[in-house]
């Protein structure tokens, strides 16, 4: 199995997601991917070359910044994000870009891609209907192999660093998703989360992996029914500080409580919110927390916040975690010290 090769592979009427009040099917999606590629393609990228994709939404992606990045995948550029810290973007570790690509007002004026490429569709109509696609001679099949995804990470290490995920590393972390019992062809999944995330980026594409179907953000600057969306999806996968948000933006008891599952993702679940959660939103929720550098160590029942209010899950299978001191001399238990990672999955 590939990044995108399963979508192509579903339904073409099935639906894949809705974005705003538009439904699309897996057959529209797929078009508009290809469109994206062939475009880019047309204006002379090649795979392999390095592109910075600056989105319209951070912290929930519309419809079209999904077409951007899923479309660079599938023409085999590496990408990253026109939202690289700026500790990454200062320390030289990414560039020069063969182009930059999406929504450039907000370009520093000191960016020098050899390619801008404006793009901000506002209709909702497919790709190929709103602007020109010349279809080159390039066949798409197989070039997603060339893909590579260049994710910021600093958190877990406490210093800049850039993560290189190839076509290989990023199969093999949406597998680990793909094997969780929540995800299948009946998913209907809310992330609220940016494609700068591993969570935001993985999660949507492992469930349309399985023919599931994900809630996006607008299209055509349609505003979106929370109430509605979170109504409907059975399984919200978020972190605690965008768990919040929705909490504060649904008041009350949610509809469909008893089939839906939660997941919140790298921070601290409070014992005051698992308490919220449980009593008006889901009867199961879960944690989980790993590192872009190594992907999920550790994931469990929330019930172990009771036990432990710093609990983030049981050890994954796979994964290593030793608590050493500063020469790497591993440490007795109880004792502190730094966390040492290591995982099948790791970069």
């Amino acid at each position: 199995m590939t990044i995108l090769t399963p979508l192509f592979g579903q339904d073409r009427t099935r639906l894949a997601a809705m974005a705003g009040e538009t439904a699309i099917t897996y057959g529209r999606l797929c078009d508009d991917i290809d469109s994206m590629a062939y475009w880019l393609l047309a204006n002379g990228l090649e795979p392999g070359q390095l592109v910075t994709i600056h989105s319209r939404q951070l912290a929930n992606p519309d419809y079209w910044d999904w077409i951007m990045h899923l479309g660079a995948i599938r023409a085999g550029l590496t990408q990253s994000t026109g939202a690289l810290p700026p500790s990454i973007v200062q320390s030289g570790l990414v560039g020069p870009y063969a182009a930059a690509i999406g929504y450039l007002d907000a370009l520093p004026g000191d960016a020098a891609p050899t390619l801008r490429l404006p793009f901000d569709p506002r209709g909702k109509e497919p790709l190929g209907q709103q602007m020109p696609i010349t279809r080159t001679g390039v066949a798409l099949e197989g070039l997603e192999a060339h893909a590579i995804r260049l994710m910021a990470t600093s958190g877990t290490t406490g210093l800049p660093r850039i993560v290189r995920w190839d076509s290989g590393l990023f199969e093999r972390r949406l597998k680990q998703v793909r094997e969780l019992r929540d995800i299948d062809a009946d998913t209907r999944l809310l992330t609220a989360l940016g494609l700068i995330t591993t969570t935001g980026l993985r999660y949507p594409l492992a469930a349309w992996q399985k023919g599931g179907f994900v809630y996006l953000g607008s299209l055509a600057g349609r505003e979106t029914d929370l109430r509605r969306i979170v109504y409907s999806a059975n399984f919200i996968a978020t972190s605690p500080f965008r768990m919040q948000g929705l909490l504060d933006a649904v008041p009350g008891p949610w509809a469909g409580k008893s089939e839906r599952v939660i997941e919140l993702f790298g921070g601290r679940v409070p014992p005051d919110m698992r308490d919220e959660i449980l009593g008006r939103c889901c009867d199961t929720l879960n944690m989980s927390y790993g590192a872009t550098e190594v992907g999920r160590m550790a994931a469990g029942d929330t019930a172990l916040i009771e036990r432990h209010p710093g609990a983030a899950g049981m050890v994954e299978e796979g994964a290593t975690i030793e608590i050493v001191d500063r020469r790497g001399n591993p440490l007795p238990a109880g004792q502190e010290g730094i966390v040492r990672l290591k995982s099948d999955l790791m970069v």
